[in-house]
């Protein structure tokens, strides 16, 4: 094949590669219905089609995607869009015994592409309660899943604005979860602090008078002592 025909035909593939990454989001939807209407077959069939799309846009191996390919600035609803498709066939594939391989392969990849980002915390919710709901069969998968991404999490958002990210009572405070999911009141507490602290976080950030008063003459004195108590009594 001469130069000037390889140049032909690699203008012709990336013009075919463009028209199937404008066109993943109906491929992805199509999945979505598909899963939503039970028909399993369809689901995966177009989810994997997306995912082709999505690895030969970044030139790698459909097993090999991962989070590090991605700018989280600007393609942080793909990377989200990609974590829920790895979700739905991570539930397809907890249904069929033989195919175990691929179930642990994506939810590990819905782990990857959960953990530490924005939505994590949205994420964490959802396993919570399909685990909740009692439809899943490797129970332990999903539970380590969950653990790997909420327990385990870094994300202390009151407790960081408050000291930073590494101080000692930022890390303190990061030790009682474990001990606050052992209790039904604990779950409780902890969903609700997940839930609603990053919006006062942001309000806080927002207006610098009422962070001062809340900050500085309200949270952390009682977190301080509190971080005392945990580093006294559970650390």
């Amino acid at each position: 094949m001469s130069v000037a025909s390889k140049k032909k035909e690699k203008a012709k593939n990336l013009e075919q590669l463009n028209r199937r990454y404008v066109n993943r989001i109906t491929v992805a939807k199509h999945g979505k219905l598909a899963y939503e209407q039970n028909d399993f077959i369809n689901a995966i069939k177009h989810y994997n089609m997306y995912i082709k799309i999505i690895a030969d846009v970044k030139e790698v191996d459909d097993k090999r995607i991962n989070p590090g390919l991605f700018n989280p600035e600007q393609e942080l609803s793909e990377m989200l869009l990609i974590s829920h498709i790895y979700w739905d066939l991570a539930r397809i594939y907890d249904r069929t015994p033989h195919l175990s391989k691929e179930f642990h392969r994506c939810l590990s990849q819905f782990i990857s592409f959960t953990t530490g980002h924005p939505y994590q915390v949205v994420n964490s919710e959802m396993l919570r309660r399909y685990i909740r709901a009692g439809k899943v069969i490797n129970k332990k998968d999903f539970q380590d899943a969950y653990d790997k991404i909420y327990v385990n999490s870094k994300k202390c958002y009151v407790a960081t604005h408050c000291f930073g990210f590494n101080a000692p009572e930022t890390n303190a405070i990061r030790k009682i979860k474990p001990h606050l999911l052992k209790s039904h009141m604990g779950n409780a507490f902890t969903d609700y602090y997940y839930r609603y602290s990053p919006y006062l976080v942001t309000f806080l950030q927002k207006n610098p008078k009422f962070d001062f008063v809340f900050t500085k003459l309200m949270a952390r004195p009682i977190l301080s002592v509190f971080s005392k108590i945990i580093r006294s009594f559970i650390i």
